[in-house]
């Protein structure tokens, strides 16, 4: 399979990065404007948080730009209908962690795991170090 990467056309891409540039200086504008600071602290707090607020997007912008596009995924089509139509036999693990729970309760979580209509192997993993298990 060949990796594809989705572009939009060069002039969406340069009037989206356009809108979203006057945007920027739209709000900048606004909130640098002298006339909306009022107390000083919590004018300052917010320029601190705004500013975060920016790296946060920049960061997630160089990110989106630099990373490559994401591999294809695996054609899995045919372990499917092998599964469905029986050939496949497929086996799994169940691991049932204990720690500190009551005896009844793992004891019944055992035998529903063994019970399991799939080939399986069950494991008991006992943190609490009981002795009943």
């Amino acid at each position: 399979m060949s990796s594809s990467r989705t572009s939009f056309p060069p002039a969406l891409t340069a009037g989206i990065a356009t809108a979203a540039l006057l945007s920027l200086l739209w709000y900048a504008s606004f909130i640098l404007n002298p006339s909306h600071v009022g107390h000083p602290v919590a004018y300052a707090m917010l320029l601190v948080a705004e500013g975060i607020g920016a790296l946060n997007v920049l960061g997630i912008w160089l990110v989106l730009i630099r990373h490559p596009s994401p591999p294809d995924l695996p054609d899995v089509s045919d372990v499917r209908k092998r599964l469905v139509d029986g050939s496949l036999d497929p086996t799994v693990a169940v691991f049932i962690t204990v720690a500190g729970e009551p005896l009844d309760v793992v004891r019944k979580t055992i035998i529903a795991a063994l019970v399991i209509d799939v080939a399986h192997r069950t494991v008991v993993l006992d943190d609490g170090e009981s002795a009943e298990l």
